[in-house]
């Protein structure tokens, strides 16, 4: 005997935002990836890869915790989305069209840059630039961290953190208030999510940059519910501290 499907009321699906329509595809990710229990699993395999690595020294010399993390994430994590590709899409989008993806990604990251190096290069002295120096990319191992990094802390935090926090919190807010103070509890859940994205990278918390890009990307994924945006804006902050980087180190530090 066929099972009846209750097809969803079509005044309801209309009442549903394309905020909470993309909201619910990231609920739905994290449930059918099983990112709960996948991203606690890599988390612990990287941590004893590293050390029991580090210890029979089997690892390449140089190599750091934050390199082997950021490349076993993306290959972990590249594997559990790949069956769900298809949903994967629909996230990276969210309520945004192509373009506007693309400049909400790339403009505030062009005129950091630009901002630093003017800064940068009008400096008096090199001493300045000399003590910025150790938090700049520098080193070829950095170039593994900037292009396998931002994939699996997008993951991390944006899918799975940020949507369970919003999530749980907003239900916080259901239980007290009703809808109307859902947005908010949701609100104070991708503020938690950009502090823990803070914690999450050396001198988080003293570095007035890092604020700014850890409220942006935070900011993009709860307004607009676009991964791809936060990839865009992810890796275009880690390119351009390369090229600062290297800009530093090749004319100014000679």
């Amino acid at each position: 005997m066929e099972q009846s499907t209750i097809l969803p009321n079509p005044d309801e699906i209309a009442t549903i935002s394309l905020h909470e329509r993309c909201e619910q595809r990231f609920i739905e990710f994290v449930n059918v990836t099983r990112l709960d229990i996948v991203v606690p699993a890599i988390f612990v395999a990287i941590v004893v890869f590293f050390f029991v690595g580090d210890e029979t020294h089997l690892l390449p010399s140089g190599l750091s915790i934050i390199v082997t993390q950021a490349i076993v994430y993306f290959i972990g994590l590249w594997f559990v989305i790949f069956p769900h590709r298809a949903l994967f899409v629909e996230l990276l989008r969210g309520d945004l069209n192509t373009r506007a993806m693309w400049i909400y990604g790339l403009a505030p990251i062009a005129i950091m840059f630009l901002g630093l190096v003017a800064v940068l290069l009008s400096l008096p002295t090199n001493e300045p630039i000399r003590q910025l120096a150790p938090n700049l990319m520098f080193h070829r191992r950095d170039i593994a961290g900037a292009l396998f990094a931002p994939f699996g802390e997008e993951i991390v935090f944006r899918v799975w953190l940020q949507t369970r926090l919003q999530q749980g919190l907003g239900r916080v807010g259901e239980l007290f208030g009703g809808a109307r103070l859902r947005a908010w509890f949701s609100a104070a859940g991708a503020f938690l999510c950009g502090l823990l994205f803070l914690a999450n990278h050396a001198n988080g918390f003293e570095a007035w940059s890092i604020y700014a890009f850890a409220a942006w990307v935070t900011w993009l994924r709860y307004r607009h519910g676009s991964l791809g945006a936060t990839l865009i804006a992810h890796t275009g902050w880690n390119a351009a501290l390369l090229l600062l980087g290297i800009l530093i180190l090749t004319h100014v530090l000679k």
